[in-house]
């Protein structure tokens, strides 16, 4: 959970703590996930080496695991320290339909695994258009983020 991506301008998002409340209030009755707010005591903006870093220092028994659109797999090599993030990591890559890829099966993509499932045209910069212009986004995004969205 991002407080600043280096690539998006402030203020495009949502703020981080009303994000942060989105994610714990999906995942808290998921024994396989946890909603964690460690990027809040690093430095911005936010690089996801250094939050890998911090998790594998912190539990270092645990294997994690990236997940991300083509649209930012394709973006991938002008991430800070993008070599240790394709070297050291797993990497799942979800298939959007204006940036799909192949894997040519590379040295470096030998932690990527493209899932091609099919499209869903529903993105958070989709979401955050139709609330900007009041519009509904019931079933676009789960109910209890919603609940924090729209008390």
């Amino acid at each position: 959970m991002s407080p600043q991506n280096p690539f998006k301008e402030k203020g495009t998002l949502i703020d981080a703590k009303t994000r942060f409340k989105m994610v714990e209030a999906m995942t808290k009755d998921h024994p396989h996930f946890y909603a964690s707010d460690a990027e809040f005591n690093l430095p911005t903006p936010s690089y996801t080496i250094d939050i890998l870093k911090y998790f594998k220092k912190k539990f270092p028994w645990m294997n994690f695991v990236l997940l991300m659109g083509s649209d930012t797999y394709q973006s991938l090599k002008d991430w800070k320290d993008a070599y240790i993030i394709l070297n050291d990591y797993t990497i799942y890559v979800y298939q959007r339909r204006d940036a799909e890829i192949k894997l040519k099966g590379t040295a470096k993509e030998k932690n990527v695994t493209l899932f091609d499932f099919p499209f869903v045209d529903i993105s958070a910069t989709y979401i955050r258009e139709l609330l900007e212009k009041g519009k509904s986004v019931k079933y676009l995004v789960p109910e209890k983020a919603l609940k924090i969205l729209k008390p």
